[in-house]
């Protein structure tokens, strides 16, 4: 059930952005990144790959992400899968403050103990620096709350740096 709704909300998320691509430009609506990652719980640390979709274009504060990553630790390891929303504030500035939140999905595996998949609900919140007309880096913060698989809390720290085809500024 709960991989169900993961794969109906990647589903909806792709639905959006095909939407966007028969339109002219539509490369102009995305952002590529990646974002190494440590996590202070577990203390598990990796890199996650980035697509953002901006429904607005290039200049728009919203943007749809989905974000794979693998995180490895000495506690445990696992592979999150995010599909969240982030707002990149002043377009046209360096300093770009950013808020995001959604939902993941963890696959995480313990050498001496079964897999466990869980849920949780993230936020971040962090600035993106402008360092060129398609390129920003920025550090973030977040938290997340597992609710489902076990329940639990989590706090990370990510640096992030993105390109994209269109200036932002």
């Amino acid at each position: 059930m709960r991989t169900e709704a993961l794969a109906a909300a990647v589903g909806c998320a792709t639905l959006l952005a095909a939407r966007t691509a028969r339109a002219e430009g539509w490369l102009d609506h995305f952002e590529f990144g990646v974002a190494p990652e440590i996590t202070l719980v577990g203390l598990a640390g990796g890199a996650r790959a980035q697509v953002h979709w901006r429904p607005g274009g290039p200049r728009t504060v919203s943007r749809v992400v989905l974000a794979p990553g693998v995180l490895i630790g000495p506690e445990f390891n696992y592979v999150p899968v995010a599909l969240g929303y982030r707002a990149i504030f002043r377009a046209g500035s360096v300093v770009r403050p950013i808020v995001g939140a959604g939902l993941e999905y963890q696959h995480r595996w313990v050498d001496d103990a079964p897999s466990a998949r869980q849920f949780a609900i993230y936020l971040e919140f962090g600035s993106l620096f402008a360092v060129a007309p398609q390129w920003n880096v920025g550090l973030a913060a977040g938290m997340d709350v597992t609710f489902a698989g076990g329940m639990g809390f989590g706090l990370l720290g990510r640096a992030i740096v993105t390109w994209s085809p269109a200036p932002s500024r």
